[in-house]
């Protein structure tokens, strides 16, 4: 297995930049000015019966209202977006992780049962053994299951471990945004906190993933791990590579 640094290297660029021209596309003054010309709304006449009015027949201020209503929509998105931006943080360091434990197997030991007080005695189930087809399957199963350990808890936590683990620590200018970008996360989807477009910050939030995913794969490559970096983040195509590149 390798990590597959190029996929992660797409999205971390293609979903902020996606975001972007929605943002653009709600705040574009042709398109506010035709939005507030031909929307409607429905309301109930003196016979109780629903009706649209269209905005020609609206109060001006109640026109801006609505659009600071669809506005709003931007805000809930822009909240969406930083959850977006927490869960590939984690399933990035997860598959970094798989990817170590995969090419270092002696590492995994330590990680298959870390909150046993005989950590040291970790072992595999008789039955888990016998229901593996080969022995690459069962590597690559108690892989997985180091990874997620290693993953679990706090952010700071796991980058310490990938700090012991790989010899290698990420930067404070890299963990600390990184660490921000997963409390805000708990605090939306736990506390229903919602943010404006200026808060989520959401450009900066995904440089801080991409700082993240660079370091890892900084990693990847100073210990000889297997990985793939279709987009040149860390392996930037050569001048005869680029020159096969152009028509």
């Amino acid at each position: 297995m390798a990590f597959d640094v190029g996929k992660w290297h797409g999205r971390v660029l293609s979903t902020p930049a996606t975001y972007s021209r929605l943002v653009d596309l709600a705040e574009h003054p042709p398109v506010v000015a035709e939005y507030k010309r031909s929307f409607s709304v429905q309301t109930l006449d003196e016979r109780g019966s629903l009706v649209a009015l269209d905005a020609g027949r609206l109060d001006e201020q109640i026109r801006e209202a609505i659009y600071g209503d669809a506005l709003s929509a931007i805000d809930h998105y822009s909240s969406l977006m930083v959850v977006t931006a927490a869960t590939y943080i984690e399933n990035i360091i997860l598959e970094f992780l798989i990817v170590y434990f995969t090419a270092k197997p002696q590492s995994i030991h330590a990680h298959l049962m870390p909150g046993s007080s005989k950590r040291e005695e970790a072992y595999v189930p008789l039955r888990e053994v016998l229901a593996a087809s080969s022995l690459s399957e069962l590597h690559c199963q108690l892989a997985r299951r180091a990874a997620r350990n290693a993953s679990d808890g706090s952010i700071k936590k796991t980058l310490d471990r990938v700090s012991r683990l790989t010899g290698h620590c990420v930067p404070i200018s890299v963990a600390v945004p990184i660490s921000e970008i997963v409390l805000l996360r708990n605090s939306i989807v736990h506390e229903g906190r919602s943010l404006t477009k200026e808060a989520a910050a959401i450009e900066e939030r995904f440089s801080s993933v991409y700082a993240l995913l660079r370091e890892l794969a900084l990693i990847c490559k100073a210990e000889g791990l297997p990985y793939v970096d279709e987009g040149g983040l860390v392996d930037p195509p050569s001048l005869n590579e680029i020159e096969l590149l152009v028509p």
